[in-house]
């Protein structure tokens, strides 16, 4: 399960080295990405979810989506896990 959230960090936070610099928008969701799965990890799962939606309202994106879902299941909220797992999977990774 570690793994799984460490593969979505390391896919959505490294960057080629001809990236352009981005928006200001996508940094501040960006860092709302890496703070709820530091969270995340840390088994702070209601902060982790507070994090991971402040970023998915800056910037509305598939990874918050299945980190929340993750969270909510380790939550105990089950239900609500699988309306984001549903939602992640409608995006068609």
């Amino acid at each position: 399960m570690r793994l799984c959230i460490a593969g979505v960090l390391l896919l959505f936070c490294s960057a080629p080295a001809s990236a352009k610099k981005l928006p200001t928008q996508a940094v501040a969701a960006q860092k709302q990405l890496q703070r709820g799965l530091e969270l995340y990890q840390q088994q702070r799962y209601p902060e982790a979810i507070a994090a991971l939606l402040a970023g998915q309202a800056i910037s509305p994106a598939p990874n918050f989506l299945y980190a929340l879902g993750q969270a909510e299941r380790h939550s105990g909220h089950f239900a609500k896990a699988v309306e984001y797992y549903e939602a992640f999977l409608a995006t068609g990774p």
